[in-house]
Protein backbone atom coordinates (compact mmCIF):
# COMPACT_ATOMS: atom_id res chain seq x y z
CA UNK A 1 0.00 0.00 0.00
CA UNK A 2 2.56 2.56 0.81
CA UNK A 3 4.39 1.54 -2.66
CA UNK A 4 1.18 2.51 -4.40
CA UNK A 5 0.66 5.68 -3.01
CA UNK A 6 4.27 6.79 -3.53
CA UNK A 7 4.11 6.27 -7.28
CA UNK A 8 0.66 8.34 -7.35
CA UNK A 9 2.95 11.35 -6.19
CA UNK A 10 5.43 10.61 -8.71
CA UNK A 11 3.24 10.91 -11.49
CA UNK A 12 0.66 13.62 -10.54
CA UNK A 13 3.30 16.46 -11.09
CA UNK A 14 3.90 15.52 -14.85
CA UNK A 15 0.08 15.51 -15.86
CA UNK A 16 0.13 19.64 -14.16
CA UNK A 17 3.15 20.36 -16.50
CA UNK A 18 1.06 18.94 -19.19
CA UNK A 19 -1.86 21.20 -18.47
CA UNK A 20 -0.20 24.23 -18.29
CA UNK A 21 1.98 23.78 -21.33
CA UNK A 22 -1.34 23.05 -23.29
CA UNK A 23 -2.77 26.24 -21.70
CA UNK A 24 0.66 28.41 -22.91
CA UNK A 25 0.10 26.86 -26.32
CA UNK A 26 -3.25 27.97 -26.45
CA UNK A 27 -2.53 31.65 -25.56
CA UNK A 28 0.78 31.91 -27.92
CA UNK A 29 -2.24 30.66 -30.48
CA UNK A 30 -4.61 33.09 -29.64
CA UNK A 31 -2.26 35.91 -30.13
CA UNK A 32 -0.22 34.53 -33.11
CA UNK A 33 -3.88 34.75 -34.93
CA UNK A 34 -4.19 38.49 -32.89
CA UNK A 35 -1.04 39.76 -34.16
CA UNK A 36 -1.79 38.16 -37.99
CA UNK A 37 -5.26 39.87 -38.00
CA UNK A 38 -3.59 43.28 -36.82
CA UNK A 39 -1.22 43.15 -39.69
CA UNK A 40 -3.65 42.20 -42.42
CA UNK A 41 -6.18 44.69 -40.92
CA UNK A 42 -3.55 47.87 -41.20
CA UNK A 43 -2.42 46.02 -44.50
CA UNK A 44 -5.66 46.79 -46.13
CA UNK A 45 -6.22 50.01 -44.03
CA UNK A 46 -3.01 51.26 -45.78
CA UNK A 47 -4.00 49.86 -49.11
CA UNK A 48 -7.24 51.86 -48.63
CA UNK A 49 -5.28 55.31 -47.66
CA UNK A 50 -3.26 54.45 -51.07
CA UNK A 51 -6.09 54.14 -53.04
CA UNK A 52 -8.12 56.92 -51.93
CA UNK A 53 -5.26 59.67 -52.24
CA UNK A 54 -4.54 58.37 -56.15
CA UNK A 55 -8.02 58.56 -56.76
CA UNK A 56 -8.15 62.41 -55.07
CA UNK A 57 -5.09 63.02 -57.49
CA UNK A 58 -6.90 61.40 -60.68
CA UNK A 59 -9.51 63.84 -59.89
CA UNK A 60 -8.32 67.12 -59.11
CA UNK A 61 -6.02 66.40 -62.61
CA UNK A 62 -10.01 66.46 -64.19
CA UNK A 63 -9.94 69.64 -62.84
CA UNK A 64 -7.13 70.85 -64.02
CA UNK A 65 -7.83 69.52 -67.60
CA UNK A 66 -11.02 71.38 -67.88
CA UNK A 67 -8.87 74.42 -66.07
CA UNK A 68 -6.69 74.13 -68.75
CA UNK A 69 -8.97 73.79 -71.90
CA UNK A 70 -11.07 77.22 -70.62
CA UNK A 71 -7.65 78.46 -70.99
CA UNK A 72 -6.62 77.39 -74.00
CA UNK A 73 -9.36 76.33 -75.96
CA UNK A 74 -11.26 79.22 -78.08
CA UNK A 75 -14.49 77.65 -78.14
CA UNK A 76 -14.39 77.18 -74.32
CA UNK A 77 -13.16 80.35 -73.48
CA UNK A 78 -15.26 82.27 -75.42
CA UNK A 79 -17.95 80.47 -73.75
CA UNK A 80 -16.81 80.61 -70.41
CA UNK A 81 -16.72 84.37 -70.78
CA UNK A 82 -19.77 85.34 -72.34
CA UNK A 83 -22.38 82.41 -72.34
CA UNK A 84 -24.16 82.48 -68.70
CA UNK A 85 -25.86 79.15 -69.72
CA UNK A 86 -22.58 77.73 -71.29
CA UNK A 87 -22.00 73.92 -70.19
CA UNK A 88 -19.39 71.28 -71.35
CA UNK A 89 -17.83 68.04 -70.08
CA UNK A 90 -15.12 65.75 -69.98
CA UNK A 91 -14.67 61.95 -70.05
CA UNK A 92 -11.86 60.21 -70.01
CA UNK A 93 -11.60 56.14 -69.47
CA UNK A 94 -8.64 53.75 -68.51
CA UNK A 95 -6.67 57.12 -68.34
CA UNK A 96 -3.41 55.98 -67.33
CA UNK A 97 -3.88 52.32 -66.37
CA UNK A 98 -7.33 49.88 -67.03
CA UNK A 99 -10.11 50.92 -64.48
CA UNK A 100 -8.85 54.73 -64.21
CA UNK A 101 -11.71 57.30 -64.88
CA UNK A 102 -12.59 59.91 -64.53
CA UNK A 103 -15.52 62.76 -65.43
CA UNK A 104 -15.98 66.68 -65.42
CA UNK A 105 -18.79 68.82 -65.88
CA UNK A 106 -18.46 72.01 -66.09
CA UNK A 107 -21.34 74.67 -65.85
CA UNK A 108 -21.40 78.20 -65.82
CA UNK A 109 -23.34 80.48 -63.04
CA UNK A 110 -22.74 84.01 -65.14
CA UNK A 111 -20.31 84.79 -67.49
CA UNK A 112 -17.16 83.94 -66.59
CA UNK A 113 -17.81 81.87 -63.43
CA UNK A 114 -18.82 78.31 -63.55
CA UNK A 115 -18.96 75.05 -61.15
CA UNK A 116 -16.53 72.42 -62.16
CA UNK A 117 -17.85 69.21 -60.58
CA UNK A 118 -15.45 66.31 -60.95
CA UNK A 119 -15.48 61.99 -59.84
CA UNK A 120 -13.04 60.01 -59.98
CA UNK A 121 -13.24 56.44 -59.92
CA UNK A 122 -10.39 53.75 -59.37
CA UNK A 123 -10.99 50.14 -59.74
CA UNK A 124 -8.70 47.55 -58.52
CA UNK A 125 -9.77 44.04 -58.40
CA UNK A 126 -13.06 43.73 -56.24
CA UNK A 127 -12.26 47.46 -55.10
CA UNK A 128 -13.47 50.20 -56.19
CA UNK A 129 -12.97 53.99 -54.70
CA UNK A 130 -14.42 57.27 -55.74
CA UNK A 131 -13.91 60.97 -55.57
CA UNK A 132 -16.09 63.99 -55.95
CA UNK A 133 -14.13 67.24 -56.10
CA UNK A 134 -16.51 70.90 -56.74
CA UNK A 135 -14.38 74.02 -57.45
CA UNK A 136 -15.94 77.77 -58.66
CA UNK A 137 -13.91 79.31 -60.66
CA UNK A 138 -13.96 82.72 -62.20
CA UNK A 139 -12.25 85.10 -64.14
CA UNK A 140 -11.87 89.12 -63.46
CA UNK A 141 -13.33 90.93 -66.29
CA UNK A 142 -12.79 94.08 -66.77
CA UNK A 143 -9.98 95.57 -64.50
CA UNK A 144 -7.17 93.70 -63.15
CA UNK A 145 -6.18 93.61 -59.58
CA UNK A 146 -3.61 96.79 -60.15
CA UNK A 147 -6.12 98.58 -62.22
CA UNK A 148 -6.36 102.65 -61.46
CA UNK A 149 -3.53 102.09 -58.55
CA UNK A 150 -1.29 105.12 -59.16
CA UNK A 151 1.20 104.33 -56.65
CA UNK A 152 2.25 100.30 -56.04
CA UNK A 153 4.87 99.42 -53.63
CA UNK A 154 5.39 95.48 -52.93
CA UNK A 155 6.74 96.74 -49.58
CA UNK A 156 6.72 99.95 -47.71
CA UNK A 157 5.63 103.59 -49.01
CA UNK A 158 7.13 106.16 -46.66
CA UNK A 159 6.67 110.06 -47.14
CA UNK A 160 8.07 112.44 -44.51
CA UNK A 161 8.11 115.97 -45.33
CA UNK A 162 5.96 115.52 -48.63
CA UNK A 163 3.23 116.52 -50.12
CA UNK A 164 1.82 113.84 -52.83
CA UNK A 165 -1.79 114.29 -54.81
CA UNK A 166 -2.51 110.59 -56.49
CA UNK A 167 -5.02 111.56 -59.09
CA UNK A 168 -7.63 109.17 -60.86
CA UNK A 169 -6.53 105.98 -58.84
CA UNK A 170 -5.55 104.61 -55.88
CA UNK A 171 -2.55 103.80 -53.87
CA UNK A 172 -1.69 100.36 -52.92
CA UNK A 173 1.20 98.88 -50.21
CA UNK A 174 1.63 94.96 -50.22
CA UNK A 175 3.17 96.02 -46.29
CA UNK A 176 2.72 99.31 -44.96
CA UNK A 177 2.18 103.13 -46.15
CA UNK A 178 3.67 105.60 -43.64
CA UNK A 179 3.30 109.59 -43.45
CA UNK A 180 6.13 111.05 -41.14
CA UNK A 181 6.91 114.89 -40.43
CA UNK A 182 3.84 117.00 -41.56
CA UNK A 183 3.23 115.00 -44.76
CA UNK A 184 0.26 115.33 -46.78
CA UNK A 185 -1.03 112.63 -49.40
CA UNK A 186 -4.17 113.39 -50.84
CA UNK A 187 -5.23 110.11 -53.20
CA UNK A 188 -8.73 110.48 -55.39
CA UNK A 189 -9.60 106.62 -54.47
CA UNK A 190 -8.79 104.14 -52.06
CA UNK A 191 -5.69 104.09 -50.04
CA UNK A 192 -4.80 100.44 -49.30
CA UNK A 193 -1.92 98.57 -47.09
CA UNK A 194 -2.01 94.60 -46.17
CA UNK A 195 -0.70 95.48 -43.21
CA UNK A 196 -0.89 99.40 -41.27
CA UNK A 197 -1.58 102.94 -42.39
CA UNK A 198 0.91 104.63 -40.22
CA UNK A 199 0.06 108.56 -40.32
CA UNK A 200 2.15 110.95 -37.52
CA UNK A 201 0.84 113.90 -35.71
CA UNK A 202 -0.03 116.55 -37.87
CA UNK A 203 0.16 114.65 -41.22
CA UNK A 204 -2.73 114.29 -43.34
CA UNK A 205 -3.71 110.89 -45.46
CA UNK A 206 -6.73 112.16 -47.73
CA UNK A 207 -8.82 109.34 -49.14
CA UNK A 208 -11.69 108.23 -50.84
CA UNK A 209 -11.52 105.49 -48.11
CA UNK A 210 -8.67 104.09 -46.04
CA UNK A 211 -8.31 100.20 -45.62
CA UNK A 212 -5.72 98.09 -43.65
CA UNK A 213 -4.84 95.68 -41.03
CA UNK A 214 -5.58 98.31 -38.46
CA UNK A 215 -8.32 99.75 -40.73
CA UNK A 216 -10.81 96.31 -41.92
CA UNK A 217 -11.10 95.12 -43.49
CA UNK A 218 -7.35 94.75 -44.63
CA UNK A 219 -7.22 94.10 -48.92
CA UNK A 220 -5.46 91.22 -49.92
CA UNK A 221 -1.92 91.10 -51.29
CA UNK A 222 -0.98 91.74 -54.77
CA UNK A 223 1.81 90.77 -57.04
CA UNK A 224 3.70 93.28 -58.43
CA UNK A 225 3.94 92.84 -62.26
CA UNK A 226 6.89 92.42 -63.65
CA UNK A 227 9.08 94.26 -66.35
CA UNK A 228 11.46 91.78 -68.86
CA UNK A 229 14.17 94.00 -68.80
CA UNK A 230 16.67 91.82 -70.59
CA UNK A 231 15.53 88.19 -71.58
CA UNK A 232 16.00 86.35 -75.15
CA UNK A 233 12.09 87.57 -75.21
CA UNK A 234 11.66 90.26 -78.75
CA UNK A 235 9.66 91.76 -75.85
CA UNK A 236 11.92 92.47 -73.51
CA UNK A 237 12.73 96.18 -73.11
CA UNK A 238 16.87 95.24 -74.37
CA UNK A 239 15.04 94.06 -77.49
CA UNK A 240 12.69 96.84 -77.75
CA UNK A 241 15.30 99.50 -77.41
CA UNK A 242 15.67 102.24 -80.84
CA UNK A 243 19.24 102.65 -78.15
CA UNK A 244 21.50 100.44 -76.52
CA UNK A 245 24.27 101.81 -75.14
CA UNK A 246 27.29 100.22 -72.43
CA UNK A 247 27.45 102.43 -69.14
CA UNK A 248 30.50 104.35 -70.18
CA UNK A 249 29.27 104.87 -73.64
CA UNK A 250 26.24 106.75 -72.60
CA UNK A 251 27.97 108.57 -70.02
CA UNK A 252 30.42 109.99 -72.90
CA UNK A 253 27.34 110.71 -74.80
CA UNK A 254 25.92 113.02 -72.01
CA UNK A 255 29.59 114.45 -71.52
CA UNK A 256 29.45 115.46 -75.13
CA UNK A 257 25.70 116.03 -75.63
CA UNK A 258 24.72 117.79 -72.04
CA UNK A 259 21.12 118.78 -73.66
CA UNK A 260 20.87 115.39 -74.89
CA UNK A 261 17.59 114.90 -76.94
CA UNK A 262 17.08 110.71 -78.21
CA UNK A 263 13.82 110.47 -80.52
CA UNK A 264 13.92 106.32 -79.21
CA UNK A 265 13.92 104.51 -76.29
CA UNK A 266 17.08 104.12 -74.76
CA UNK A 267 18.64 100.86 -72.59
CA UNK A 268 21.58 101.12 -71.12
CA UNK A 269 23.56 97.77 -70.13
CA UNK A 270 24.52 99.37 -66.28
CA UNK A 271 24.22 102.59 -64.42
CA UNK A 272 22.82 105.43 -65.52
CA UNK A 273 23.77 108.79 -63.92
CA UNK A 274 22.12 112.53 -64.96
CA UNK A 275 24.87 115.11 -62.87
CA UNK A 276 23.72 118.77 -62.54
CA UNK A 277 24.28 120.63 -66.10
CA UNK A 278 22.74 117.53 -67.94
CA UNK A 279 19.35 117.37 -69.33
CA UNK A 280 18.01 113.99 -71.28
CA UNK A 281 14.94 114.13 -73.27
CA UNK A 282 13.84 110.69 -74.63
CA UNK A 283 10.72 109.66 -76.65
CA UNK A 284 9.74 106.14 -74.74
CA UNK A 285 11.61 104.69 -72.35
CA UNK A 286 15.09 105.51 -70.48
CA UNK A 287 15.65 102.10 -69.23
CA UNK A 288 19.17 101.08 -66.96
CA UNK A 289 20.09 96.99 -65.93
CA UNK A 290 21.14 98.57 -62.96
CA UNK A 291 20.31 101.74 -60.94
CA UNK A 292 19.87 104.97 -62.34
CA UNK A 293 20.95 108.39 -60.87
CA UNK A 294 19.43 111.88 -61.12
CA UNK A 295 20.65 114.58 -59.61
CA UNK A 296 22.13 113.07 -56.77
CA UNK A 297 25.59 114.89 -56.53
CA UNK A 298 26.49 118.94 -56.05
CA UNK A 299 29.35 118.52 -58.28
CA UNK A 300 29.97 120.67 -60.47
CA UNK A 301 28.04 122.94 -58.51
CA UNK A 302 27.99 125.96 -60.66
CA UNK A 303 26.08 124.44 -63.50
CA UNK A 304 22.34 124.03 -63.31
CA UNK A 305 20.66 121.05 -61.84
CA UNK A 306 19.74 118.05 -63.87
CA UNK A 307 16.56 117.06 -65.27
CA UNK A 308 14.93 114.69 -67.02
CA UNK A 309 12.19 114.31 -69.47
CA UNK A 310 9.88 111.00 -70.95
CA UNK A 311 7.31 111.99 -73.59
CA UNK A 312 4.97 109.32 -74.84
CA UNK A 313 5.30 108.30 -78.53
CA UNK A 314 2.28 106.13 -78.89
CA UNK A 315 3.11 103.05 -78.81
CA UNK A 316 4.71 100.79 -76.56
CA UNK A 317 6.59 100.82 -73.36
CA UNK A 318 6.65 104.28 -71.88
CA UNK A 319 8.86 105.60 -68.96
CA UNK A 320 11.25 105.24 -66.31
CA UNK A 321 12.91 102.13 -66.02
CA UNK A 322 15.36 100.49 -63.33
CA UNK A 323 16.68 96.33 -62.59
CA UNK A 324 17.68 98.25 -59.28
CA UNK A 325 17.26 101.52 -57.65
CA UNK A 326 15.77 104.65 -58.57
CA UNK A 327 17.18 107.94 -56.80
CA UNK A 328 16.46 111.18 -57.30
CA UNK A 329 18.66 113.87 -55.71
CA UNK A 330 18.24 117.45 -54.35
CA UNK A 331 19.99 118.00 -57.46
CA UNK A 332 17.56 117.67 -59.77
CA UNK A 333 14.73 120.57 -60.84
CA UNK A 334 12.56 118.48 -63.31
CA UNK A 335 11.47 114.79 -63.31
CA UNK A 336 8.83 115.09 -66.18
CA UNK A 337 7.57 111.92 -67.10
CA UNK A 338 4.74 110.49 -69.17
CA UNK A 339 4.69 106.70 -68.18
CA UNK A 340 5.73 104.56 -65.62
CA UNK A 341 8.49 105.27 -63.26
CA UNK A 342 9.08 101.55 -62.40
CA UNK A 343 11.99 99.89 -59.89
CA UNK A 344 12.65 96.66 -59.39
CA UNK A 345 14.06 97.74 -56.09
CA UNK A 346 13.73 101.09 -54.57
CA UNK A 347 12.42 104.37 -55.88
CA UNK A 348 13.97 107.23 -53.56
CA UNK A 349 13.56 111.07 -54.25
CA UNK A 350 15.15 113.48 -51.96
CA UNK A 351 13.96 116.66 -53.21
CA UNK A 352 14.35 120.54 -52.94
CA UNK A 353 12.97 122.95 -55.26
CA UNK A 354 12.08 119.98 -57.48
CA UNK A 355 9.43 120.23 -60.02
CA UNK A 356 7.90 116.62 -60.41
CA UNK A 357 5.26 114.99 -62.12
CA UNK A 358 3.98 111.45 -63.65
CA UNK A 359 1.17 110.70 -66.19
CA UNK A 360 1.19 107.11 -66.05
CA UNK A 361 2.02 105.27 -62.61
CA UNK A 362 4.56 104.29 -60.09
CA UNK A 363 5.61 100.93 -58.98
CA UNK A 364 7.97 100.35 -56.92
CA UNK A 365 9.05 97.45 -53.91
CA UNK A 366 9.96 100.43 -51.86
CA UNK A 367 8.88 104.48 -52.55
CA UNK A 368 10.12 106.90 -50.14
CA UNK A 369 9.71 110.44 -50.83
CA UNK A 370 10.72 113.19 -49.20
CA UNK A 371 9.87 116.77 -51.07
CA UNK A 372 10.21 119.49 -48.32
CA UNK A 373 6.56 120.15 -48.93
CA UNK A 374 6.81 120.54 -52.52
CA UNK A 375 3.94 119.83 -54.21
CA UNK A 376 3.97 116.90 -56.41
CA UNK A 377 1.47 114.80 -58.58
CA UNK A 378 1.37 111.33 -59.94
CA UNK A 379 -1.92 111.53 -62.16
CA UNK A 380 -3.27 108.09 -63.38
CA UNK A 381 -2.88 106.96 -67.09
CA UNK A 382 -4.36 103.28 -68.08
CA UNK A 383 -3.68 103.45 -71.68
CA UNK A 384 0.37 104.01 -70.63
CA UNK A 385 0.30 101.31 -67.37
CA UNK A 386 -1.01 98.61 -69.67
CA UNK A 387 1.20 99.34 -72.46
CA UNK A 388 4.22 99.09 -70.06
CA UNK A 389 3.20 96.51 -67.55
CA UNK A 390 1.73 94.43 -70.23
CA UNK A 391 -1.72 94.38 -68.14
CA UNK A 392 -4.77 93.48 -70.38
CA UNK A 393 -8.44 94.22 -69.48
CA UNK A 394 -9.19 91.06 -68.13
CA UNK A 395 -7.25 89.13 -65.71
CA UNK A 396 -5.44 86.09 -67.99
CA UNK A 397 -5.65 83.78 -65.29
CA UNK A 398 -8.18 81.17 -63.56
CA UNK A 399 -8.90 82.06 -60.14
CA UNK A 400 -10.17 79.13 -57.44
CA UNK A 401 -12.53 80.43 -55.49
CA UNK A 402 -14.22 77.47 -53.81
CA UNK A 403 -12.82 73.97 -53.08
CA UNK A 404 -14.75 71.11 -51.63
CA UNK A 405 -14.15 67.49 -51.58
CA UNK A 406 -16.48 64.59 -51.11
CA UNK A 407 -15.81 60.91 -50.36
Amino acid sequence: MLMRMNSTHKNQPQGTVLILVMIVMSGLVLLLNYFFDFIISERKIAKSHILAAQTYYLTEAGVQEAIWKINHDPVWNDNFKNNPAWQAAIEREDLFVTGQSYEVGVKNVLAGEAVIHATGTITVGAQTSRRVVKTTIFQAQGETATSSIGVFTNNNFDLSGANLSVNDSAVFSNNQINLDFFSVLNVDKKALAFNNVSVSWLSELNAEEILAKNYPPRPDTVSMPQLDFDSNDPDSLLNQADFVYTQNQFADLLADNPNLVLNGSVYVKGEITVPRGSTVSVSGFLAAKNNINIGTSWWPYWLNKASVSLSDPGNGPVGLFAKHDINIGSYASQISVNGVIYANSDITVTASGLDFSVSGAVYARNFSLSSLWEAISVNYNANRVFRTLGLSAASPLINVNHWEEEY
